[in-house]
């Protein structure tokens, strides 16, 4: 292995350049058990290393990811502690769970002195209350628990969730087959985890998943460029194309995150406009139904345009007998004015943020007036529109009898 410019070789094999803090850099030849205790570790340097079997760590040894890719007979992470406040937090481990999510199974993990990490009878590792890590002796295969704040943490074997509300924070390799249906729709937002399967669609989370993807042709559909593709081979990414939103094309080629890809293409207008009222919609529903206050609003102010639409229609259809029919057309009126409604706020919303006010502070505030204003203006218009109806039907009634 070569030895970099300005590093040394320390007594254990470590290939070590000295900055802010020592950082391992690679190897020469490693024991079985090593100890990575107050050092930094960066990305892949422990990789294809088959003779390590152990590793031990605390509170001051930082990792980078993939750090020990293709180490077969790595079984155990040894984890000192002691009893200073604040040294162990969940960034600890989740940091620990990026740099072993290229590790294709479960580990032991074992936990030494006193501190915050407790390992139960179970196997199940917890930071205070919080369930943290499952070892791969353990007969469950995941644990979860509700918090404070609408947070929910659910941990399996080699990988951390923490999700409040509509977000998600994820760690380490998504071994999805441990989790039943009902936990995984119920607790995990989907999208994050790419099977095989995936050849074609849109990927709208900020970390997708990508380790075991293999090489054949896809097509992927991105909204913004904050995504970021985890554990995506170079030989994998060549064979992906790219359509990015309409007008956003030079925001992303010139992002590192989507150097490498078969090819980076533009959407159409019309496509990146649905995709994002698509996405609007299911963000607000998300939203909306976990609170009860807002799910209320939602409701009642749905209901008043509905009323406001149907009165408004009712009148202008007044001039036919049936009243049976002057009903029925003024509900489906009412139904397809207010989606229309809604679907011109969320549209004009997308395409104020998306082309003038993306990463401005105060975008959202902004975009949202402007796209509540277009609306009003909408609906003034469908109302003057409805009055000038009535008039003339009024009109029409008065010529009518004069003529009488």
């Amino acid at each position: 292995m070569s030895v970099y410019n300005a590093a040394r070789i320390t007594e254990e094999g470590f290939i070590v350049v000295d900055k802010y803090r020592p950082e391992v850099i690679g190897y020469t030849t490693v024991n079985k058990n090593i100890d990575l205790s107050n050092l930094r570790v960066g990305d892949g340097a422990f990789a294809n290393c088959k003779e390590l079997e152990s590793v031990r760590i605390n509170s001051d040894t930082h990792f980078d990811e993939h750090v020990f890719t293709n180490c077969p007979n790595l079984k155990r992470i040894i984890i000192y502690q002691d009893d200073t406040p604040d040294t162990l937090e969940t960034s600890n481990i989740q940091n620990l769970l990026d740099a072993v999510r290229t590790v294709q199974h479960p580990l032991i993990y074992e936990i030494k002195g006193e501190g915050p990490l407790k390992k139960n009878n179970d196997g199940v590792v917890f930071l205070d209350t919080i369930p943290v890590l499952v070892s791969a002796e353990s007969k469950k295969e995941y644990e979860i628990m509700a918090g404070r704040n609408d947070t929910t943490y659910l941990c399996t074997k080699g990988w951390l969730v923490i999700r409040t509300g509509n977000r998600q924070n994820t760690s380490g390799k998504p071994f999805i087959k441990y989790l039943p249906d009902s936990i995984l729709n119920k607790y995990v937002i989907k999208g994050v985890y790419l099977e095989d399967s995936f050849v074609e669609g849109y990927v709208n989370k900020d970390i997708v998943y990508c380790g075991d993807l293999t090489k054949k042709e896809r097509t992927f559909y991105v909204r913004d460029n904050n995504v970021k593709f985890l554990d995506l081979p170079d030989s994998v990414k060549r064979k992906i194309t790219v359509f990015v939103p309409y007008g956003q094309l030079e925001r992303f080629v010139n992002d590192e995150r989507f150097i490498g890809f078969k090819d980076v293409r533009e959407m159409s207008l019309l496509r990146s406009m649905a995709a994002n009222a698509s996405n609007s919609f299911e963000g607000a529903w998300s939203v909306v139904s976990k609170n009860k206050v807002f799910l209320l609003l939602f409701v009642v102010a749905i209901a008043s345009i509905l009323m406001f639409f149907w009165y408004t229609n009712f009148i202008k259809l007044r001039r036919q007998n049936n009243a049976r029919h002057i009903i029925i057309r003024s509900i489906a009126s009412s139904l397809s004015t207010t989606a229309f409604v809604f679907f011109v706020w969320v549209s004009t919303y997308w395409f104020v943020w998306f082309f003038f006010f993306s990463g401005v502070s105060g975008g959202n505030i902004i975009s949202t007036v402007i796209g509540i204003s277009v609306v009003l203006l909408a609906m003034l218009l469908m109302h003057k529109n409805v009055l000038y109806r009535v008039k003339g039907i009024k009109q029409n009634k008065i010529d009518k009898n004069e003529k009488g």
